[in-house]
């Protein structure tokens, strides 16, 4: 810029402003790429059992003091062939769309995981089975046959 200063007003100026159009463009231009804004694992961790149940005048409660076997009271007594499925969601941890979109090709039962193509996070996700997990895949794997 030393040599515009010999130069007439109007032609610094309008010098000054291309240099600053290109150096704003280059500084979002770097800044769009250098601080791209990674995806963030948005995992939720949630316990049964974590908070004691209320009170029930339902019958089949009345045995069952915890969380999870009131649980899978409810469903043993109003959806007995849906068990599987409530364990696979209780001992594996995946999303419902997940569990619910899944093929016999992403579960292995003798490696004892089940491969997620593309999780919320965009990334392949592998989870473990369990033997209570794996016991319902196999059951859900002999009603299928």
């Amino acid at each position: 810029m030393a040599d515009l200063f010999g130069k007439p007003k109007k032609t610094r100026t309008r010098c000054g402003t291309n240099v600053e159009e290109c150096v704003t463009f280059i500084l979002r231009w770097h800044k769009r790429k250098l601080l791209k804004r990674g995806r963030e694992d948005n995992g939720r961790v949630r316990f049964l059992n974590q908070f004691s149940p209320s009170k029930s005048a339902t019958d089949y409660f009345q045995s069952h003091s915890d969380e999870e076997s009131r649980l899978r009271a409810v469903i043993t007594f109003e959806y007995p062939a849906h068990i599987p499925e409530f364990s696979i969601a209780q001992h594996t941890g995946l999303r419902p769309s997940e569990q619910y979109s899944l093929t016999w090709v992403q579960v292995d039962l003798g490696r004892r995981f089940v491969t997620i193509p593309k999780s919320e996070n965009g990334k392949v996700r592998h989870s473990p089975l369990n033997s209570a997990a794996l016991a319902a895949f196999q059951e859900l794997f002999s009603r299928s046959r």
